[in-house]
């Protein structure tokens, strides 16, 4: 696959403050690529200490870096 698709959001989240809404596609977090969504699981987890990811992005034909920070 190609990255992983956001399928809902939260109004409010953090994500969703960021512009992060269903029908995106979550290509990397912390510039380490992902496929499905244990691996994006798996890759937020790893950040848990440092409060924050870099997620690459895709909307259409659009790519973008997005921080989140919590």
């Amino acid at each position: 696959g190609e990255g992983v698709v956001v399928t809902e959001g939260r109004q409010g989240s953090i994500a969703a403050i960021a512009g992060i809404e269903p029908g995106s596609v979550v290509l990397q977090v912390n510039r380490q690529v992902v496929n499905s969504a244990a691996e994006f699981a798996s890759a937020v987890q790893a950040a848990g200490r440092e409060k924050r990811v870099l997620l690459l992005i895709r909307k259409g034909e659009m790519q973008r870096y997005v921080v989140l920070s919590w």
